[in-house]
């Protein structure tokens, strides 16, 4: 995906956002606002430890960013790529990723439990630990030995491409 097109956030204004979501997440969503990111670039951003319950990515691109321990229970990232993205000890499940590309990205020990990745390409992404039950991974391109050492039991692969 290119930037070309895309409105590119500085560190501040992530961390305006940030301030922002933290705000509607005390206040029960009377003051502030839910942090999304819609047609936007972001670098660089650390996003740990936030609760983001049904965050919104959208024909976006991530790069070297960090969502490690975040609550980002079902979150939808669509349309959008993410490079080098710290996805350690997240919780997505109940999330859904479509049309989206992962690269470099660490999901160890993650809790991905019913999360939906459908027409995705994962390209040498980290799964060690995570825990993929009851998740859906269909239509998506991914090496053969991506979901090795994750949790998979219950877990729907259908028509994916594996890459020897």
């Amino acid at each position: 995906m290119e930037t070309n097109n895309l409105d590119i956030l500085s560190e501040e204004i992530v961390n305006e956002r940030i301030q922002q979501h933290r705000l509607y997440d005390k206040t029960n969503g009377k003051e502030g606002e839910l942090l999304q990111f819609i047609n936007c670039y972001v670098k660089n951003a650390d996003l740990s430890g936030l609760v983001i319950d049904g965050l919104y990515i959208v024909e976006s691109k991530l790069e070297n960013c960090t969502f490690k321990n975040a609550d980002l229970r079902g979150a939808t990232l669509v349309f959008s790529t993410f490079i080098d993205i710290d996805f350690s000890h997240v919780d997505l499940q109940k999330g859904s990723s479509l049309d989206s590309v992962f690269e470099n990205c660490n999901f160890e020990s993650a809790n991905l439990c019913r999360i939906r990745f459908s027409n995705a390409k994962i390209n040498n992404c980290s799964f060690k630990n995570a825990n993929l039950l009851a998740a859906d991974v269909d239509n998506c391109s991914y090496e053969k030995d991506c979901f090795k050492t994750a949790l998979t039991e219950n877990t729907s692969f259908y028509e994916n491409n594996i890459i020897e």
